[in-house]
């Protein structure tokens, strides 16, 4: 399984989800990473050939 951990989208920006969590998230922000960022990983591993042959345990598949 791949997370791309958090990522600064407008996905749910629209929603209210408090006073509290506005806060926190507008705190959050430059720490998450870029959409570029979070895709990257994704897109790696979804064209390499490196990890071709690995499994969702890391484990070499012969």
């Amino acid at each position: 399984m791949l997370h791309p951990g958090a990522v600064a989208t407008r996905f749910g920006q629209d929603n209210d989800k408090g006073l509290i969590n506005n806060i926190v998230f507008k705190l959050a922000l430059p720490f998450m990473n870029t959409p570029e960022k979070g895709a990257a990983t994704t897109v790696y591993l979804a064209t390499s050939q490196e990890v071709e042959k690995v499994n969702e345990r890391n484990s070499l598949v012969t």
